[in-house]
């Protein structure tokens, strides 16, 4: 006859691999208290000797700690972050929609209510891209009247080559193995 091993120490030896293999997952969970071995994700700082198999996994990739002691967890929670899959461990990226841009020419005379000068500090979308002499005045050497309006959203708000999507709160928690 074969020789079983018995349920209960292939059970712990299933149990003890896949702890092992979990270490340093990251999940997020519809509660606050996701059972033993889950670290919450806020960038807090724990001992390295309480958990010196997380730390081989994820080192000092989130931060300097304090001192050498310590190591930090995942800041995902606190910031407002969303997961995203990548090959750079640990990067963050702001918000930001696509830029938008855009130009209208136009003939005013009086103040304007637009920025008029592209490099200036003001953060306003809109500024003068060009001015033109309209010739609306027999003998005005340089009216200005005419100019060019240009629209640019990066001057008033983070744009990228994406925009960021409206996300849902669950609380992220990474796994010990204790």
């Amino acid at each position: 006859m074969a020789n079983l091993i018995p349920n209960n120490v292939l059970f712990s030896t299933i149990s003890n691999n896949l702890s092992d293999f979990m270490i340093g997952a990251v999940q997020a969970f519809a509660t606050n208290n996701p059972g033993n071995g889950w670290i919450t994700c806020d960038g807090q700082e724990v001992k390295r000797s309480e958990y010196p198999k997380l730390f081989s996994k994820i080192g000092n990739n989130y931060g300097t700690p304090s001192n050498d002691q310590y190591f930090k967890i995942p800041a995902i929670n606190n910031n407002g972050y969303f997961i995203r899959g990548g090959f750079n461990i640990a990067s963050v990226q702001g918000d930001a929609i696509r830029n938008i841009t855009g130009e209208i020419g136009l003939v005013r005379r009086g103040p304007k209510a637009y920025n008029d000068d592209k490099n200036s500090s003001n953060d306003s979308a809109l500024y003068t891209k060009k001015k033109w002499n309209t010739l609306i005045r027999i003998g005005e050497a340089n009216d200005d009247w005419g100019s060019v309006v240009a629209f640019d959203a990066s001057r008033s708000v983070p744009t990228a080559d994406e925009v960021r999507p409206k996300n849902m709160t669950l609380r992220y928690y990474i796994f010990s193995g204790l």
